[in-house]
């Protein structure tokens, strides 16, 4: 039976030593953050692994989009699978948009009154998905109707991800650096109403 290794503050001053250290803890989530982050080493490390990111839930709007738009610039993703919500979530800040914070015990009622979306705690102005549709329009208005109907979704999202100006943009970076972005549900997003339009 191994024993539980306890972490040793003034032997773990930065964080790569701390991280190690929760590894030999083993246990729990120190064991689990720590075997996790020597997974992440050797799939960041070793030039044969292909790596997909899958992102789920509200990555995007809960503050991770520079996080995954710097590992796809680094060369550290190869493929990236998402929700379309994630790829409006991108498109509404690439607009000009952003993502706000809910004030605890605001209701639905009163944001839906006062112009904004709930997404778990945080919220997005209409006036910003506004900004999006804008944006997705002049996007389509330019492509070619032949083109449109010919191109994998996959291949819709590079030709998108070609024309946005902000460099921290997810679909940017994916579009610049080779990255395929598959999105099973991209016809179920506010971006898939658009395309049906």
């Amino acid at each position: 039976m191994d024993r539980v290794h306890h972490i040793d503050p003034s032997q773990s001053k930065e964080i790569h030593s701390f991280l190690d250290s929760m590894n030999k803890v083993g246990v729990l989530g120190a064991g689990r953050l720590g075997r996790t982050t020597g997974i992440i080493r050797r799939m960041f490390g070793d030039p044969e692994y292909f790596t997909f990111l899958s992102m789920s839930g509200p990555m995007v709007p809960g503050g991770l989009r520079k996080v995954v738009s710097h590992l796809i610039e680094h060369g550290k993703i190869d493929a990236v699978v998402t929700s379309g919500a994630n790829i409006v979530h991108d498109l509404v800040e690439a607009y000009g948009g952003a993502h706000y914070r809910v004030p605890a015990g605001k209701d639905d009622y009163k944001l839906r009154e006062a112009g904004m979306g709930r997404i778990a705690d945080i919220y997005v102005k209409e006036e910003d998905f506004e900004k999006f549709e804008k944006g997705i329009y002049e996007f389509l208005d330019g492509l070619p109707t032949e083109k449109m109907t010919t191109l994998a979704p996959s291949e819709f999202l590079t030709e998108l991800g070609h024309t946005i100006k902000d460099d921290t943009s997810i679909l940017k970076q994916a579009a610049i650096h080779k990255v395929p972005i598959f999105s099973p549900g991209l016809m179920d997003s506010m971006l898939g109403f658009h395309l049906y339009t």
